[in-house]
């Protein structure tokens, strides 16, 4: 129903829009049609003034940067990062070292931690099941209310305060060399060895 009443809507518009260009032919020519096609016809004169060779160049010129543009498109949304806002290698240690330092300083950073190396460990080793089967995680303690404060509060201490000494957990560095040893040898080919 709706159909046919928006199909009558269109049919009554363009008859209406036809008789009101029928009764008003002579003032639509010299307000519309007169004006629009002598703009054209300036147009096309200047146009032909103008050598063939600019024009070809101009044309040439601007294929050629649009065709730029849209390789270079394609190129980055083809290139992903696991680090959007690093680019560079250097930008990538300088991060992974800031991740290392916090969960160093502060075990409410470790969960955190822990779970970005398991995302990396299983982009590394392939399937699920693999990741599983060579799973090895940090000791992550779970925090009482008081722990949290108090973490809050060594944040802020270690906000205000320039180096102070880290944290030491042995359990926690054996663990995270372990990892890293684990995605090491699993990166290492054959040839390598």
């Amino acid at each position: 129903m709706n159909k046919h009443k928006g199909l009558i809507l269109i049919c009554v518009f363009i008859l209406a829009a036809g008789i009101v260009i029928f009764f008003t032919r002579s003032f639509l020519y010299w307000n519309l049609v007169l004006p629009i096609t002598q703009i054209v016809w300036y147009l096309v004169k200047l146009l032909s003034a103008i050598d063939q060779k600019v024009v070809w160049f101009f044309l040439v010129a601007i294929v050629f940067i649009a065709s730029l543009v849209i390789l270079l498109r394609q190129k980055s949304e083809d290139s992903q990062t696991a680090y959007p806002d690093t680019i560079h290698l250097e930008d990538r240690v300088t991060y992974w070292e800031r991740q290392l330092e916090n969960a160093d300083r502060d075990r409410n950073y470790r969960p955190a931690l822990q779970k970005k190396l398991a995302d990396l460990q299983q982009s590394v080793l392939g399937t699920p099941e693999e990741a599983e089967q060579k799973e090895m995680g940090l000791p992550v303690e779970r925090a009482t209310l008081f722990q949290k404060i108090s973490g809050a509060g060594m944040i802020l201490i270690n906000a205000l305060r320039p180096k102070q000494p880290k944290l030491v957990d042995r359990e926690f560095e054996r663990s995270l060399e372990n990892i890293l040893d684990t995605l090491e040898s699993s990166l290492e080919t054959e040839n390598d060895k």
